[in-house]
């Protein structure tokens, strides 16, 4: 049913003729990419889209440089992210939607990513996970299941009585639970999405049990930035909406944003606890299209579950050194137009 809702949406979208590409720059710049948004992608050429997406995935990170005496605005929006993480706290473990490492087959429901498919996670990130699910009903329940499938009844409750007379914690047996269900897995998976005849939009497909940490992150990240900039993204959409018709405003969209943030930049602008944070969420290796694994410079692309909210905050952090009131969401900025010149600068540093 969904699959034809949207074969159907796009069968519409072809007939849907495009503005005429005319006027000033900024004029033809916006209508181009309204018409881009209508581009229905060919299917015959989707392999060699996807090719050339992975290509250039390889080819940017290859390009990415390290960080070096950077615009002196940048060390200021160190010392503001340094504050503001003092009050970072993990979010709680929330589900998703989408894929993951291990293609789901269309079985993406709560219940068949608890009960049916492996728990993949890296081995750096499996402390973090524990850490996070020792609290979690859900998940406690959901391995206890899972473990007594595996082992039956008889074999479950010995093990159970044997782990709990050691030194007689609860919460020893809830780690055996987890540790028992979890399945290693050291890449994540490229992939690519449909976007438009030119190019398809890469994502890196995370482990199951990454993308949980990583959205724990995330949903942090999200509460340091609502109490300390007063951005609040679960509303941040609509009003940049409203923002943009100030005359006064300068909109600023960034290309490769998410990504463009690399290890060497975060390494910059963050304590090392949190740093460290983000690097046992994160997969030591994607695995390319061509089999082989890449060790990226950039922390994530798109598929990681706090790569939005990271680039918020890095940005956020650097346009408050300009305008007080500017806003950001995501990769969409929005600053007083005196200062953007003087910004722009600055993200080009």
């Amino acid at each position: 049913m969904h699959q034809s809702v949207i074969r159907a949406f796009q069968g519409i979208l072809k007939n849907v003729k495009s503005p005429s590409i005319e006027g000033d720059f900024a004029t033809q710049f916006a209508l181009r990419r309204f018409a881009k948004k209508f581009e229905v992608p060919v299917a015959a050429t989707t392999s060699a889209r996807k090719v050339k997406t992975f290509e250039q995935w390889v080819a940017y990170d290859d390009s990415l440089r390290a960080i070096h005496l950077p615009h002196g605005s940048w060390y200021r929006a160190r010392l503001l992210i340094h504050q503001v993480l003092r009050g970072f706290s993990f979010g709680e473990l929330s589900f998703t939607g989408g894929s993951s490492s291990q293609p789901l087959h269309g079985l993406q429901a709560i219940s068949d990513k608890l009960l049916t498919h492996d728990w993949e996670v890296s081995s750096n990130c499996v402390d973090l996970f524990v850490k996070l699910a020792l609290d979690d009903h859900a998940f406690i329940k959901a391995a206890k299941i899972r473990t007594r499938r595996s082992l039956g009844d008889e074999m479950y409750r010995s093990e159970v009585k044997r782990i709990y007379s050691l030194r007689r914690r609860p919460d020893d047996v809830k780690k055996w639970l987890l540790l028992y269900n979890l399945t290693c897995r050291e890449a994540s998976r490229f992939s690519t999405v449909l976007k438009n005849n030119e190019i398809d939009r890469s994502i890196d497909l995370q482990q199951f049990i990454n993308m949980l940490v990583q959205r724990a992150i995330g949903l942090g990240l999200r509460e340091v930035i609502k109490n300390h900039f007063g951005v609040d993204l679960e509303e941040t959409q609509p009003i940049h909406g409203r923002m943009i018709a100030d005359l006064g405003k300068a909109t600023i969209d960034l290309k490769n944003a998410s990504d463009s943030n690399t290890w060497s930049l975060v390494d910059f602008l963050c304590p090392k606890w949190f740093a460290q944070i983000l690097r046992e969420a994160c997969p030591p290796f994607t695995e390319g299209l061509d089999g082989h694994y890449y060790v990226t410079k950039k922390v994530s692309s798109m598929g990681n579950g706090f790569t939005f909210e990271l680039m918020t905050l890095v940005l956020l952090a650097l346009v408050r050194q300009f305008d007080n009131h500017g806003s950001v969401y995501g990769d969409d900025i929005i600053i007083d137009r005196s200062v953007a010149g003087e910004f722009i600068l600055a993200l080009e540093s």
